[in-house]
């Protein structure tokens, strides 16, 4: 449990770092439309992560969640 646990932190530490150079996007958004899509996206990513029993929340799923959304990822300059 304690190993399941601290790969996971890792992995998620990893996933932070990649993503600092780059965030997510669509063209006309608002910001209130962006934070009603992330709140929906970070909804389901949570979601699967208790229906599954994970321990760590399932980024893969809000990346496709959002890119669904019509969101690109775009870098950070």
């Amino acid at each position: 449990m304690r190993l399941r646990l601290a790969l996971s932190l890792a992995a998620l530490a990893a996933c932070h770092g990649c993503a600092g150079g780059s965030q997510l996007s669509k063209p006309g958004a608002t910001q209130a439309i962006l934070e009603q899509d992330r709140q929906h996206c970070l909804g389901m990513m949570y979601s699967d992560r208790i229906g599954r029993g994970r321990m760590a929340p399932n980024w893969w799923l809000y990346e496709y969640c959002m890119t669904g959304r019509g969101y690109v990822r775009q870098p950070i300059i």
